[in-house]
């Protein structure tokens, strides 16, 4: 019996003790006379407590002696003191997974990162081409030197800013993205102004500059308001009415005439019409492609004046255009029949001011004779020279002459120093 077992029924034993005598809790004693309690004796006699003795004479307790005498419970013993701990019994199956746990709340977010360091700046861009130098005015005469004035103290000279990397000088293009500035150096200090000197005689006034250009006619000014209508005049007096002519009398009508039998239908006629437009005739007239620095399709003797312009502002459609400096001609050759007329048109705009060009067309008849067929000229200061502005030219040719077979179309341009020609767009077929 365990010890819960015990406490229920009210024993008490000590479960290390083997002989007992007159004690109340006798757990593993085989002999044992007036004690209270025997758990495992086969006799007994005079206990107050046999639990599993046969044989038990005036006891007070006998749970399972039918001899023993009713309601003989004796006085309750002294508490013993506890057993030793059992051995820990096998580890019990593993019980059902709980619930999931409600998410916790979301952390606060981290520190941000420190910024990454700048990367390396990108090589200076190609330099773009020069814009062109007005025409410099004649120089006036040079005054009287006045008398220098006593030399101020030199301040001191300020700390050269770094010179920035050069970038690598690649084919003349759009202008590259100015690379920053370097650190300007501390401004030396003032030296002192010397005295004023003498005010030199008036030079000579200078000649008179050319004349600029012609501005733009200005707008057209709003039309008047129109007059009143003027009063109507009086009627003239009628005319006295003629005397009417007597009436012819109406002959009578002729019958009328047989139907003439139906003619034999005619060949099909033939047109032998060499005129008739075959579309656009120039190769790569809009200056898209280039081969190297020439247009492709097109031939030149100046190859050093002719080259490839894509700068915005620059370009009449399309991505590109043709730039013909001074001295610079452009040509291709396109077949042409005889009797016929041909278009020629182009579009043009100046670097500079001083930019004349002139465009022809020439019939080649085999072996060797030329005939100028059109020739359109443009005179300086009379090509646009502003940005995103070009101009529209387009002549007629004359009729090709019998045995003609090609035709030549010639740019050619004329330009003061350092200007030049933007070229796009160019259109050539039959009339």
């Amino acid at each position: 019996m365990s010890y819960m077992q015990y406490q229920e029924h009210e024993n008490r034993c000590n479960p290390f003790r083997h002989d007992c005598s007159r004690r109340d809790n006798c757990q593993h004693g085989s002999q044992c006379g007036r004690c209270d309690n025997w758990q495992h004796s086969s006799q007994c006699g005079g206990c107050d407590n046999c639990q599993h003795s046969s044989h038990c004479g005036g006891c007070d307790n006998c749970h399972h002696n039918p001899h023993c005498p009713a309601n003989c419970k004796g006085p309750k013993g002294d508490p013993g003191n506890p057993g030793p701990r059992g051995c820990t019994g096998p580890k019990g199956d593993r019980g059902p997974t709980g619930a999931t746990g409600a998410t916790g709340a979301t952390g606060a977010t981290g520190i941000a990162g420190a910024t990454g360091a700048t990367g390396v700046t990108g090589a200076t861009g190609v330099t773009g081409a020069t814009g062109a130098t007005g025409a410099t005015g004649v120089t006036g005469a040079t005054g009287v030197t006045g008398a220098t004035g006593a030399t101020g103290i030199a301040g001191v000279t300020g700390a050269t800013g770094a010179t920035g990397v050069t970038g690598a000088t690649g084919v003349t293009g759009a202008t590259g993205v100015t690379g920053a500035t370097g650190v300007t150096g501390a401004t030396g200090a003032t030296g002192v102004t010397g005295a004023t000197g003498a005010t030199g005689v008036a030079g000579v006034t200078g000649a008179t500059g050319v004349t600029g250009a012609t501005g733009v006619a200005g707008a057209t000014g709003v039309t008047g308001a129109t007059g009143a209508t003027g009063a109507t005049g009086a009627t003239g007096a009628t005319g006295i009415t003629g005397a009417t002519g007597a009436t012819g009398a109406t002959g009578a009508t002729g019958a009328t005439g047989a139907t003439g039998a139906t003619g034999a239908t005619g060949a099909t006629g033939t047109c032998d019409c060499p005129c008739s437009s075959i579309g656009e005739m120039v190769s790569n007239g809009g200056m898209e492609l280039f081969t190297k620095n020439i247009p492709t399709g097109w031939t030149t003797t100046t190859s050093n004046q002719v080259s490839r312009v894509t700068q915005q502002g620059r370009v009449h459609s399309g991505g590109a255009a043709v730039n013909l400096a001074n001295g610079a001609n452009l040509s291709q050759i396109i077949s042409v029949n005889p009797g016929c007329f041909y278009g020629l048109s182009f579009f043009a705009r100046a670097e500079g001011a001083n930019v004349s060009l002139q465009a022809t067309v020439t019939f080649i008849v085999p072996p060797s004779d030329e005939t100028v067929g059109l020739t359109i000229a443009v005179r300086n200061q009379d090509i646009t020279d502003s940005n995103r502005d070009f101009g529209y030219y387009r002549g007629v040719t004359i009729a090709a002459p019998a045995g003609a077979t090609t035709a030549e179309i010639r740019f050619e341009v004329s330009a003061n120093g350092g200007q030049s020609l933007d070229l796009d767009d160019v259109s050539f077929g039959v009339s």
